[in-house]
């Protein structure tokens, strides 16, 4: 993992990092940074250990606003970052954090294959008062129907509700894999008014068939509380993929006045994905 910090006209800031404005942690990758209020940053991303036999571990990093590690945060034996555990076959990775007001951390992606959301302290101690000591793990229809689940982007609501965006693979191979939207409410509690009993299952291709998926990458809410996600969906071979931007009511179900019943294909090349979902004003 490799993080830089430029200066206005682009150039390497020269007082950032180990060397020439930049910092390094090897054996790791970045997935995603938010901006703390001390001017540090919190870098969500994966990392791998020599000599555990599993794939990937889930990471937050803590660095300072010059590029040091800040070793007030995390564990005493890891200072300056967290792990989440991964298993073999069975990866963890952060894909999402937000700082919040006052200095709490939301982070969302995937635990051993199954969907992660935590709240944190500042100091990256679990904050107990949110879902299960501060974590929630869970397997969208049971360990019988989901082989994994993975959340890629989560934002927040005007009533400071949790709404979470990813995708989640069927057991049965015959199956599609499917696109996946949560709604949480502020303590980590799913919040059961949304969609089916807490969540959305978004399919933009036919549900069984030829190696079909739908995934999610990204999520915005739009200032009527209407819900945007954009992904891709076709075949999983990547050639065979179109681009996909779909709009949530606020109660999660589709909104059939935009593009067909709530769905937009593009298809911008033989594999196109959607990958972000941006709002300046009323446009996204």
């Amino acid at each position: 993992m490799v993080f830089s910090q430029l200066m206005p006209d682009g150039s390497p800031d020269p007082r950032f990092g180990q060397e020439g404005g930049v910092w390094a942690s090897s054996r790791s990758g970045a997935t995603r940074v938010a901006l703390r209020p001390d001017g540090g940053f919190l870098v969500g991303a994966f990392k791998q250990k020599v000599g555990t036999g599993r794939t990937d571990d889930g990471g937050l990093f803590s660095v300072k606003s010059r590029g040091g590690r800040d070793r007030d945060f995390g564990p005493g034996e890891s200072p300056g970052s967290i792990t989440i555990a991964g298993a073999p076959h069975k990866p963890s990775y952060v894909f999402d954090v937000e700082v919040l007001r006052g200095g709490r951390i939301l982070a969302t992606g995937t635990a051993k294959d199954r969907l992660l959301l935590m709240r944190l302290q500042a100091d990256g101690s679990p904050d107990r008062s949110f879902g299960k000591s501060g974590r929630i793990i869970l397997l969208p229809g049971g360990k019988k129907a989901t082989l994994a689940a993975i959340s890629r982007d989560m934002e927040r609501d005007r009533k400071g509700r949790i709404v979470l965006a990813g995708f989640v693979y069927p057991r049965d191979a015959a199956k599609a894999d499917y696109g996946l939207i949560m709604r949480f409410r502020k303590n980590g509690r799913l919040d059961r008014s949304f969609g089916s009993n807490g969540s959305v299952r978004l399919y933009a291709t036919p549900r069984k068939g030829e190696e079909r998926s739908t995934r999610l990458y990204d999520l915005t809410i739009d200032p009527k509380g209407g819900i945007w996600v954009a992904g891709s969906a076709g075949r999983s071979a990547r050639d065979g993929r179109h681009a996909i931007v779909a709009r949530l009511l606020p109660n999660g179900r589709k909104d059939r006045r935009f593009f067909k019943k709530g769905l937009l294909k593009i298809k911008l090349g033989e594999g196109s994905t959607g990958s972000a979902v941006l709002r300046e004003g009323q446009k996204i």
